[in-house]
């Protein structure tokens, strides 16, 4: 990853700069409808995913203790999204 522990080099040449963020994607053209069409839930699924694939192959000792709370914790991360979607929609919530 960059910007850790040395292995990108310094977190502020990761920024895209101007000109290079015109060279990205353009606005979404689809509107938002729902957490799951957000790609940072999409990513955070994959990521569950990936890791639930992943524990399969760790050993059996380790199968109700760290298994457990990485699955639990991937698993958490697409939920806590979804959740803070909802509380955005509901009127209620935001009202002081």
């Amino acid at each position: 990853m960059r910007g850790r522990g040395g292995e990108g080099g310094d977190v502020r040449k990761a920024r895209p700069t101007p000109d290079k963020q015109s060279s990205r994607k353009g606005p979404v053209k689809e509107r938002i409808k729902s957490y799951r069409d957000l790609r940072v839930y999409q990513a955070a699924m994959d990521a569950a995913m990936r890791i639930f694939e992943m524990t399969k192959t760790f050993p059996a000792e380790e199968k109700f203790s760290m298994v457990d709370q990485m699955r639990r914790c991937s698993r958490s991360v697409c939920t806590n999204i979804g959740e803070a979607w909802r509380k955005r929609r509901y009127e209620a919530w935001t009202i002081h």
